[in-house]
């Protein structure tokens, strides 16, 4: 299995490249040989390593890297990857990660978290004034079908269309 998992961070990093600072940008991790350097809560400012994730056990992480993220105080070395999947089933059974998985969790990723952070006002009002164009398209393809109850009314001069106007700015 370790050879799978290596073999399939080549192809994350491969896929979907590295952060600025040469980090992959996405993943995969055994939850066991993650630790974290943290300051221990005594007088001398020692630190000690535990276990990144100390809730999870055995399991495989997708892991995002974050690497403007802020940190807790405690941690003192950070490697800056945030948890994006836990490989694991609803009542706790365990499954192995496979690529087209990946792709989806991070292809939705990109899509719902990343691209929105990333467009400023006038795209956004672009990509929606697009949806709106596409709905409307749409519409007026259906009612000009003869077989649609209201394109059969239009054809038969019994409704009016309005499709193809320009709209008021209002």
């Amino acid at each position: 299995m370790e050879t799978y998992i290596k073999k399939m961070n080549k192809m994350l990093l491969l896929h979907y490249g590295s952060d600025t600072d040469s980090h992959p940008r996405f993943r995969l991790s055994w939850s066991e040989d993650l630790l974290e350097k943290r300051k221990k809560n005594d007088a001398e400012g020692s630190f000690e390593l535990l276990k990144k994730y100390s809730y999870i056990k055995d399991r495989w992480i997708l892991e995002v890297h974050t690497p403007h993220q802020e940190l807790l105080n405690d941690v003192i070395s950070p490697d800056h990857y945030e948890p994006l999947w836990l490989y694991t089933a609803n009542k706790g059974e365990y499954y192995a990660p496979k690529w087209d998985d990946l792709e989806i969790i991070i292809k939705s990723f990109i899509e719902n978290v990343v691209k929105p952070h990333k467009m400023n006002d006038k795209q956004m009002k672009k990509e929606a004034e697009e949806k709106v164009k596409e709905a409307e398209d749409e519409v007026f393809d259906r009612l000009q079908q003869e077989n649609s109850f209201l394109g059969h009314q239009i054809h038969g001069r019994e409704a009016i269309s309005f499709a193809g106007m320009k709209r008021k700015e209002s």
